[in-house]
């Protein structure tokens, strides 16, 4: 008798597990939201919502707001990961005042030129801001309501959904499946279906896309389209294209091996070398931004560059364990750096002149040297030289 009780109580739970299991999967599952679901949504050159971005769903409706999971809901279970994330560049792709201000300019400017500023700047959001594009947030008269991961740049939920991407196209050119699957669930349900919630939230093992270069491309190559400005498309950034040409490419050396590497500046010495280095994965992204991690600036300036500090500071980390953070990144950064280029001098002195030739040389990137938009590849080289009295001489 006690024990067909107990049994009883099991199934009771059981059935009682599988209702609320249910019913949160279909309270919780993000629908697509039809475009004219926001009555004032700006559509002036074509009914695709995203344009002129490149950055699509896979059923070509916004996605409901509501149902997206920030950076620091993922980083309560991936705190490795967030951590990472969060002293990267991809986290603030959004917020860094840099490209704020360099938006509101052109939103301005196309508005003294005719309107559609706000529209146009979905050609640069597409990459920087993605989610608030996926939401319909970027339009005169937006209506999502506060999401902080929105605000997060390319946040998890943008790579870890992808299903395809168009690296020649660029500006964005992914395919997020996000409507399509039920993915936010409760975090105790999550514990109970760990497979499903991989499924959704996929990673290399599920999508082989994530690992490849053209995954990256869908953003590092920039074209402006007519539709901004000019009568014919210019090409802005072509990094994707450059690494094709490269020998990495002719190599099968994608662009996470070398920026998602846990040592970036060791994978590349390793290949310079002509070794096969073991694969490692960090979420740094590892590039050449080392002003926005440059914790030696005065009052906190980086801080103030960046946005402010990450969402989950002093929740899932703190301020000072984000301070060592964005310092080891900028250490990785310059050691990166540092390996991507080899420096070679040449000197001659004939009575009172020195001539001195100082050559650069691509070693160790996959791409151009300097590479990324063209309005802002800067390479700087600084000489210093003493004279035979030991007076410093700086060019």
């Amino acid at each position: 008798m006690k024990r067909d009780l107990v049994v009883r109580h099991l199934l009771l739970v059981a059935l009682v597990t599988a209702a609320l299991f249910v019913a949160i999967l279909l309270g919780l599952a993000p629908q697509g939201v039809a475009n004219e679901a926001q009555p004032f949504y700006s559509l002036p050159w074509n009914d695709n919502p995203f344009h002129p971005g490149n950055l699509r769903t896979s059923n070509g409706k916004m996605v409901d707001w509501r149902s997206l999971p920030s950076g620091e809901q993922c980083g309560a279970c991936h705190l490795q990961e967030y951590r990472e994330w969060a002293a990267s560049m991809h986290a603030i792709t959004g917020n860094d005042v840099l490209y704020e201000s360099s938006i509101r300019q052109n939103e301005l400017a196309s508005h003294n030129a005719g309107g559609l500023g706000t529209e146009k700047i979905r050609w640069c959001d597409s990459c920087h801001e993605p989610l608030g594009i996926l939401t319909g947030a970027s339009t005169p008269l937006p209506q999502p309501g506060p999401n902080e991961a929105i605000e997060e740049g390319a946040a998890c939920v943008l790579c870890h959904t992808a299903s395809a991407a168009r690296p020649v196209a660029g500006n964005g050119g992914l395919t997020i499946a996000l409507p399509e699957l039920r993915r936010y669930l409760d975090p105790a349900l999550i514990m109970a279906a760990p497979a499903e919630h991989v499924r959704a939230m996929q990673s290399t093992r599920q999508n082989p896309l994530l690992a490849s270069s053209a995954f990256c491309g869908a953003c590092h190559n920039e074209i402006r389209p007519t539709e901004v400005a000019g009568t014919a498309p210019m090409h802005f950034q072509e990094t994707f294209d450059e690494w094709e040409r490269s020998r990495y490419a002719k190599q099968g050396i994608q662009c996470q091996h070398c920026h998602m590497a846990r040592d970036p500046a060791g994978y590349v010495g390793a290949l310079k070398r002509g070794e096969q280095p073991a694969k490692t994965v960090s979420h740094r992204f590892i590039g050449n931004n080392y002003l926005l991690n440059d914790t030696s600036l005065p009052n906190d300036l980086v801080l103030t560059l960046r946005g402010g500090r990450p969402p989950g500071a002093e929740r899932l980390f703190s301020s000072k364990q984000f301070r060592a953070d964005l310092d080891e990144q900028r250490r990785q950064v310059l050691a990166f750096m540092q390996q991507a280029a080899d420096l070679r001098l040449r000197g001659q002195i004939s009575g009172q002149q020195a001539t001195i030739v100082v050559e650069v040389h691509n070693s160790g990137a996959g791409h151009d040297l300097p590479t990324g938009a063209r309005d802002q590849r800067y390479m700087w080289l600084e000489l210093s030289v003493r004279d035979r009295n030991g007076i410093l001489h700086r060019q």
